[in-house]
């Protein structure tokens, strides 16, 4: 268990990281998307897009390694509790604000003449209040849904479950801005599906040898080439809705490179010379309170510096940077509530 344990500390910690760079606004990354003209724009958007991906995967790993024998009850209230708690204490005061500064924004399927009914459905349609929070609804049908993926997950078919949730993974793309949580759970199943298939066959899968870690780093960039050659089919209202209507098949290229970076970061986590790092382990131990308040670092850093600069994004110069100083502000956030809430920090920001 100690060495899942610097396993899980290790990916959980680039997970986050991702998960940070994802949200930092960049400008015109599709810079030039009908010509053949390198844009890094257009680069650091393939590389560091779609983290959710790694999120997702990490999720289903722990799943199954913390829950050998699920007892699904205690689990649920202990989602409730350390998830769904700080979710709703979050979001309400994000939604207080927005309603307050911003009520245009809310979109128009949320518009009700009873303001009631608009404020409850946003707790499940979310994106328009803080734009990360649309995992919570999702990963809460992945919480009801635990029995049923721990069947499959302890069938001898479980592997050919992951290969056709993978399949349909790759052939699907995420709903339109993120609204619709069973839309994402479709999509992101087959990632959350594999994590668990690696957890359960941690001791007999392993990826160290060089060949298959070469392997995987090619693999990984010529995924890279597809994904950044996708940019220029892929039009930006692309969506699951439009799938289903249209009853398109498109291959997701970034889901299917961050899917191999997951593969990356479970070979190398099996590395003997992986060990536990107090950096690696604060950042793991912190990464769920970082995902809840990192966007909203975001969002005021932005205003503050589109009132000085009129600028309200990043390049391909100041991308990196803005990335790691917003990544170190939120551990510190972090640290500091979890020094002021004390015990009762897990039930408010979820660490």
């Amino acid at each position: 268990m100690k060495e899942y344990k610097y396993n899980i500390e290790f990916m959980r910690a680039v997970a986050i990281l991702l998960v940070v760079f994802t949200h930092i606004p960049m400008q015109n990354f599709f810079t030039q998307v009908d010509n053949n003209t390198f844009s890094l724009q257009r680069l650091f958007f393939v590389l560091f897009q779609n983290g959710t991906v790694v999120f997702v995967f990490i999720s289903g790993y722990l799943f199954n390694l913390l829950n050998k024998n699920l007892k699904y009850k205690d689990y649920i209230l202990k989602k409730i509790k350390y998830v769904i708690s700080p979710y709703i204490i979050i979001f309400t005061c994000c939604l207080f604000l927005r309603w307050q500064i911003n009520p245009d924004n809310i979109p128009l399927f949320l518009r009700h003449a009873n303001p009631t009914t608009t404020i409850l459905l946003s707790y499940v349609f979310n994106g328009w209040v803080l734009v990360p929070l649309w995992y919570i609804p999702m990963i809460t049908l992945f919480f009801i849904a635990a029995p049923i993926i721990k069947w499959i997950t302890n069938s001898r078919h479980c592997l050919l479950f992951v290969l056709i949730s993978l399949a349909i993974s790759f052939v699907t793309l995420r709903p339109w801005e993120n609204y619709n949580p069973t839309l994402s759970f479709i999509h992101f199943f087959g990632i959350y599906l594999l994590g668990c298939f690696l957890a359960k066959e941690n001791s007999k899968i392993t990826f160290t040898s060089n060949k298959t870690t070469l392997t995987l780093f090619l693999l990984f960039f010529l995924s890279i080439i597809g994904s950044y050659r996708s940019l220029e089919k892929i039009n930006l209202t692309s969506y699951f809705e439009l799938q289903v209507i249209y009853k398109e098949i498109v291959i997701d290229w970034m889901t299917i490179q961050k899917t191999i970076l997951c593969l990356i970061l479970y070979s190398i986590s099996q590395k003997k010379y992986t060990k536990s790092h107090w950096l690696i382990k604060l950042i793991a131990d912190y990464s769920f309170g970082v995902f809840f308040i990192h966007e909203i670092l975001i969002i005021l850093l932005f205003k503050a510096w589109k009132l000085m600069t009129g600028v309200s994004s990043t390049n391909s110069i100041t991308f990196i940077p803005t990335g790691f100083f917003v990544f170190t502000i939120s551990i510190l956030m972090v640290h500091i509530a979890k020094m002021i809430l004390k015990g009762k920090s897990r039930y408010v920001i979820g660490c």
